[in-house]
């Protein structure tokens, strides 16, 4: 492993220019202070902030035993030390507009300013429908050529702003499998002309991919289509009208060059929390309307038919505990890299914010939705809520008119095409799974209603809605 890094790295430093080899020599591993080495483009706060209040509520932590995933923590080990042994620096819970927790570690404080990654994306996504409400796009549809000239070539017209929202462009490239390729461009100096190199791997509509270079072109087509800086723009219409507290930056990959739109937002745990509570009040802000509410409001849906994925919706993650969740209605937060997170819930006017230098193996989206689980409900229950699965019975069809049909025989769920008849077995509430055909099927529950199902066979994900009613077989 330790080879393949040393390799990856001077692979790095080959194809950099002398500007950006400080960059990678110093911050080979991307990190919450990278700002420091990066050209930045400041958002100036507001003359008057919006302070939350302290809450008067007392809060008992619960044990991270209790709600972490992705890594054993002994049931010992108390909240605030398990918060500081997996490199948090900010912790903040917010409930009905007060604060019920806030804390800092490792140095830093509530004025301290950490780089929060992707989170950012979730901001940009904000942006990009205040800016088809203001008619500086037409729509979700329109080219992304219309903005970037170089994407008129080579199957790339067929891009839209709604596949870059939704990562479903097609370009070649990807965060998970081709990290190298991400590394290149974070360090790059001339983000642009890298963007412009990028062939088309799918046709756009098609795949699911997560990929940061679908938000830097994002901000990319947001500066062509305002005429602004993507700082101005989010100073303008996000940071002075909500009241932000701090100054806050964005990052650039040269001296008044492309913003890193991707991850490049630098902010402070009590701004953020604020653009949870604009989600929360459905783009609304003390009688403004900040965010076209349908802007908002679609953001909270799942949408499969052009090829997004079952949870991830314009650029936030839809249902944090997906196989299990806990909550009838929708939770969703922004995530970034080393475990940052935004997590919002409407239901219950939640938000809680983690910023971190490491992710240590957690799950933190769906630790962190377990955790207002267990604030909102002072308990721990795995299964909060029941579904009998006799009402899953039924015919199902998607988009294209491909069906198939879930039958329960002798207490068992079966699906069939009408050619092939497969078991599958109860992994969660809303989870079944056959794993050696690798199968499986998510139940789409919200508000007490099965409004369908997402069947993933190999990892390709389709979304079929219920077509009749149930019908019990009993063998």
């Amino acid at each position: 492993m330790k080879i393949k890094l040393v390799i990856s790295f001077m692979v790095l430093l080959s194809l950099a220019s002398c500007n950006n080899v400080y960059r990678i020599a110093k911050h080979n591993i991307p990190g919450i202070t990278d700002y420091l080495v990066f050209d930045l483009d400041i958002i100036d706060k507001p003359d008057t902030a919006f302070i939350f209040p302290q809450s008067d509520q007392a809060l008992l932590l619960p044990s991270p035993s209790d709600w972490v995933t992705g890594k054993h923590v002994s049931k010992r080990q108390d909240f605030e030390t398990f918060l500081r042994r997996t490199g948090t620096v900010s912790f903040l819970i917010i409930k009905n507009d007060s604060i019920l927790y806030e804390n800092y570690f490792h140095n830093y404080r509530q004025s301290t300013a950490a780089q929060v990654f992707s989170i950012t994306k979730s901001l940009v996504s904000a942006l990009v429908g205040i800016a088809i409400e203001e008619g500086y796009i037409t729509d979700i549809n329109q080219k992304v050529s219309d903005f970037i000239p170089a994407y008129k070539e080579d199957g790339r017209d067929a891009i839209t702003v709604m596949h870059l929202l939704n990562m479903t462009d097609g370009l070649n490239f990807s965060d998970y499998t081709t990290m190298h390729l991400l590394l290149g461009m974070y360090y790059h100096n001339n983000q642009k002309a890298y963007v412009d190199k990028i062939k088309l791997k799918h046709n756009p509509g098609e795949v699911f991919e997560y990929k940061s270079v679908s938000t830097l072109i994002l901000g990319m087509v947001l500066e062509q289509a305002t005429g602004r800086p993507l700082a101005k723009y989010i100073e303008e219409k996000i940071w002075k009208p909500l009241g932000m507290e701090y100054t806050a930056a964005m990052m650039l990959d040269s001296p008044d060059g492309t913003p890193l739109a991707y991850g490049g937002l630098v902010a402070r745990a009590r701004d953020l929390a604020k653009i949870g509570r604009l989600y929360i009040n459905k783009g609304n802000w003390e009688g403004t309307q900040i965010i076209p509410e349908k802007w908002v409001e679609n953001s909270f849906l799942r949408d499969t038919v052009f090829g997004q994925y079952y949870n991830y919706n314009k650029s936030w993650w839809l249902d944090t505990y997906i196989d299990r969740p806990l909550f009838e209605k929708r939770d969703l937060f922004a995530g970034g890299y080393a475990g940052q997170v935004l997590y919002i819930n409407p239901e219950h006017d939640l938000i809680i914010v983690r910023q971190g230098n490491k992710r240590s193996g957690i799950k933190w989206g769906n630790s962190i939705s377990k955790l207002a689980f267990l604030i909102v409900n002072e308990k721990n229950d795995e299964e909060p809520f029941f579904i009998d699965k006799n009402f899953l019975a039924g015919n199902y069809k998607n988009h294209s008119g491909i069906n198939f049909e879930i039958k329960i025989v002798n207490n068992r769920l079966l699906i069939t095409d009408g050619f092939v008849t497969i078991p599958l077995e109860k992994e969660s509430m809303l989870n079944y799974r056959n794993r050696k055909e690798n199968i499986q099927l998510f139940i789409d529950y919200i508000e007490g209603e099965v409004n369908g199902l997402f069947l993933d066979r190999n990892r390709s994900i389709e979304y079929f809605s219920k077509d009749v009613e149930f019908i019990v077989e009993v063998d």
